[in-house]
């Protein structure tokens, strides 16, 4: 902020190039909006001043000192509130009268028809000026008149808005500039206001720039003084530079603010000018408060000129607004429509998710049921090779014996000797024959599941379980032995025990009874 209030104060005293680039109208734009927030305390401060001279005024016992007290206060109020400046007028001239001094009268009436001006009652402000004596008064009293004679006819030549009568209002308005200036030295600060006044008149910029920078660099301003020649500066770039239009009314709006003159156009005619930019933020907010400055002073000339404008930035304002809500509205149907699809395409990958998730649990099942059959075919090979070949030991032996057997009795019987014979039966032991058989199967079985019996132990109840160390089986545990094999037909394990059926029974059904749970122990013990 106190960077931007250093652009504005000291921007008018360098030199400018026509370069618009050069010239930082957001910088100054900002400023004035800051200056827009703070405006009310340059109010308190005018009205603080208006205070200590109408304080003056009425402890005042002289009626010159009335008069002076009086004159300070029209001037102060002349731009700032027109009903207190017109009463204020009035007593002016009533104090001018009482004091009987015809210049006071002379400029009373001057000061008056300057407040009807700015309230917009010209034809009053025509009739007063043409009540103004100016014989034998000083060019001062004569200066004044010539100004607002001037600004009178500026105001009904934009009033009109005649191509005829504008023309003629100008003309005089050219005549009365040209007299006033005579009366100043061209060194003065009033020549300096009036040159600037003819050459934005003629659109000559290069000109009214000159003159503008000499005035700021050789003479100290008013807020005031500085609105009003800056606002010159902006009306004559308005066709060829705009950006350095909006600058310099932008620069008269801020030292209208500071000078709390409520009684201008810089604001409204910087409004119009962001309007035509495309700025319609900013230029809805000056236009507003150009109203607000025109309700304040009261001035009908104003709210004439702001009311032109005022509904065009606000229709453009709500239209803006209305195509923002349809670009939202048709932004929502696009994002509910997106949603919608987003929705869609969830819903779609959730499922297939799902699905994918089911048909992985399928898998994990298939392939743990592949991997148990695997195991199984891989536990049934390894018995199968083991038994097999075991069987085989076994059936060479057995063989073996047997050749043996036939050789010994074919040379007793070629040798005729027959009581040999039964010594050689003798020596077979068929019992014997049968528990190494026994034997030989329970060191393979065990051989083939080592954790057979400890397993088997898990499945019978705590008190009837087995010595885990046993190296032989029992008759009931090599029945299921057998059964874990692969034998389960009763009659095929019966004659291979060389058991009647009765007893199959029998040794199942007394191993069963010890089991835990005796309906799934046959079940558990095909699972060891």
């Amino acid at each position: 902020m106190k960077k931007h209030l250093l652009i504005a104060l000291l921007v008018p005293y360098f030199a400018f190039s026509q370069e618009v680039t050069l010239l930082n109208t957001d910088s100054i734009l900002t400023v004035l909006e800051g200056e827009i927030a703070i405006r009310e305390t340059y109010v308190q401060k005018k009205l603080a001043t208006l205070d200590a001279y109408k304080s003056s005024l009425s402890k005042s016992t002289s009626l010159t000192d009335k008069y002076r007290a009086c004159w300070h206060i029209v001037d102060q109020y002349k731009s700032f509130q027109y009903d207190s400046a017109f009463f204020y007028s009035l007593k002016l001239s009533d104090l001018a009268y009482q004091i009987g001094s015809f210049e006071c009268i002379q400029t009373a009436r001057i000061k008056t028809a300057f407040v009807l001006e700015s309230g917009g009652l010209l034809k009053e402000a025509a009739d007063t000026l043409e009540a103004v004596d100016l014989t034998n008064v000083p060019d001062s009293i004569r200066s004044e008149f010539y100004s607002v004679t001037t600004r009178l006819y500026d105001f009904m030549a934009y009033f009109v808005k005649d191509f005829y009568y504008a023309k003629i209002y100008q003309q005089r308005s050219r005549d009365y500039m040209n007299r006033e200036l005579a009366l100043h030295s061209p060194s003065s600060l009033r020549s300096h206001f009036i040159r600037i006044q003819i050459s934005q008149a003629d659109g000559n910029f290069e000109e009214t720039e000159r003159v503008y920078l000499s005035m700021v660099k050789n003479f100290k301003l008013t807020h005031h003084q500085l609105a009003m020649r800056s606002y010159d500066m902006g009306v004559v770039f308005d066709e060829k530079f705009p950006e350095k239009a909006i600058y310099y009314k932008a620069l008269s709006a801020i030292n209208d603010i500071r000078g709390a003159v409520k009684e201008n156009v810089s604001m409204r005619e910087l409004a119009e000018s962001l309007f035509r930019k495309g700025d319609l933020r900013r230029s809805s907010l000056f236009i507003k408060q150009a109203l607000d400055d025109a309700n304040f002073y009261s001035s009908r000339l104003r709210k004439v000129e702001v009311s032109d404008i005022l509904p065009i930035i606000e229709g453009k304002q709500y239209q803006e607004l209305e195509s923002r809500n349809t670009r939202v509205i048709k932004y929502s149907y696009i994002i509910t429509l997106l949603v919608i699809v987003l929705g869609l395409f969830l819903f779609i990958i959730f499922r297939q998710l799902s699905k994918l998730r089911i048909s992985k649990r399928n898998l994990d099942a298939a392939n743990e049921s592949l991997f148990n059959t695997n195991h199984k075919l891989e536990e049934s090979n390894k018995i199968k090779e083991a038994y097999i070949g075991q069987f085989f030991n076994l059936i060479s032996e057995h063989l073996f014996k047997t050749e043996k057997l036939v050789t010994s009795i074919n040379r007793k019987l070629s040798q005729r000797k027959f009581d040999d014979l039964s010594e050689i039966t003798d020596n077979i032991n068929s019992f014997k024959e049968r528990e190494l058989l026994y034997k030989n199967f329970d060191d393979m079985f065990l051989n083939l599941f080592p954790d057979f019996i400890e397993k088997l132990n898990g499945l019978l109840k705590k008190d009837e379980q087995l010595d885990s160390n046993m190296k032989l089986l029992t008759p009931e545990i090599r029945i299921y032995a057998l059964m874990r094999l692969g034998i389960n037909d009763n009659n095929q394990i019966a004659r291979l025990l060389n058991y009647s059926i009765n007893t199959i029974y029998t040794y199942k059904t007394r191993l069963k009874n010890k089991a835990i749970d005796p309906e799934t122990f046959e079940e558990s013990i095909i699972d060891i």
